[in-house]
């Protein structure tokens, strides 16, 4: 049984229409979140990062150690696309 995986990144919604649209190329969370995803969870004791065989799936430690969508600033992610 796998893991309830966060959001898809590159799931298009209403606006904008790409979530990673909202942050800068160069912003120090893409960092964060590059970082996270090359973690060996396990290896880090991160007790669940092998999902159970029975009952609800739990959500991925990766998604939970990584930072949500919307936490920066307005100056750090600029207008949204297509806005003068």
């Amino acid at each position: 049984m796998a893991h309830i995986a966060g959001p898809d990144r590159s799931q298009a919604v209403l606006l904008p229409a790409v979530l990673d649209d909202y942050v800068r190329p160069d912003n120090p969370v893409r960092f964060l979140d590059a970082f996270v995803a090359q973690l060996d969870l396990g290896a880090l004791g991160f007790q669940r990062a092998v999902p159970a065989e029975t009952g609800r799936p739990g959500y991925d430690p990766a998604d939970l150690e990584r930072p949500p969508g919307g936490i920066e600033t307005s100056a750090e992610v600029g207008p949204a696309p297509g806005t003068p």
